[in-house]
């Protein structure tokens, strides 16, 4: 599981950079505890306001994508069911995104 929290493509875009979690949230205007959940998994899926916040900071324009895709590999490696719903929410978003 550890490992895996690692993963988080969120988590790991601020590591690469040196920043901590405060660094981000003054920053970009995301609140503590939100990043946190996201960065621990506790989130099904990034709000849009949340998602701005974090383009306007640098993330990548793929990073709820990214994050859905590692939640889905998460929850199927903990034999959860919600990696249903995340599989839906991926198909969902592309096609929005091939519209």
């Amino acid at each position: 599981m550890d490992d895996m929290l690692m993963d988080n493509p969120v988590r790991k875009f601020r590591e690469e950079r040196g920043l901590s979690r405060s660094d981000v949230c003054r920053q970009s205007g995301i609140s503590y505890t939100t990043l946190g959940n996201i960065e621990q998994g506790l989130v099904l899926d990034i709000t849009l306001e949340t998602r701005e916040k974090l383009l306007a900071f640098g993330y990548p324009d793929t990073i709820d994508m990214d994050y859905l895709k590692w939640k889905e590999e998460m929850e199927i490696s903990m034999g959860n069911k919600t990696a249903d719903i995340i599989r839906n929410k991926i198909a969902y978003r592309r096609r929005l995104m091939d519209q």
